[in-house]
């Protein structure tokens, strides 16, 4: 009796993703306008298709496809998340479209009353504070930005706070 050679792992899916990457790439950057937003989203399809090679196994080429539109979806929804954070005027403006108008009227004093607040902070104090808590903004990152160490960028942060604690105490 002949023994069957075992074919390495994967090698199906990776056959049928080098034969789609082409199509994958075109399809990408249709959708993202981004040849490298393309190529970063291919690397994640295989990975993706990689790590389900039990489920992909029976039909790789419509589940790398469904993988390519999930990744394709994610990414559209971030950056209209992005996209929608970055349009507003301040980081803290917030618009509950099911609240009363007495929720609105609230809403638009509590933050009128933080912007007051956080205005009242040194310049460096503030925009650290906003970098690390709206925006989340790595120490490590600030303490590169603004050329001071991590352990600063700690202490701006608790300064901030305890600033904002008093406030609300008042």
């Amino acid at each position: 009796m002949a023994e069957v050679p075992l074919r390495p792992p994967g090698k199906g899916l990776l056959e049928t993703f080098t034969n789609e990457l082409p199509n994958l790439r075109r399809f990408f950057k249709r959708r993202t306008g981004c040849a490298f937003t393309s190529d970063d989203l291919a690397q994640d399809a295989w990975i993706k298709l990689a790590r389900n090679a039990e489920r992909a196994e029976h039909a790789p080429g419509p589940y790398l496809w469904r993988i390519a539109t999930s990744l394709v979806t994610d990414y559209q929804r971030a950056l209209g998340r992005r996209q929608h954070f970055e349009s507003n005027e301040s980081p803290l403006s917030v618009a509950d479209a099911n609240g009363t108008p007495e929720d609105h009227v609230l809403a638009t004093s509590e933050l009128a009353r933080l912007e007051r607040t956080l205005s009242e902070l040194p310049e460096r104090r503030r925009a650290i504070f906003v970098a690390a808590s709206v925006q989340g903004e790595s120490t490590e990152s600030l303490a590169k930005r603004f050329g001071v160490s991590r352990r600063m960028i700690q202490i701006e942060i608790q300064r901030a706070f305890q600033h904002c604690a008093r406030a609300v105490d008042r």
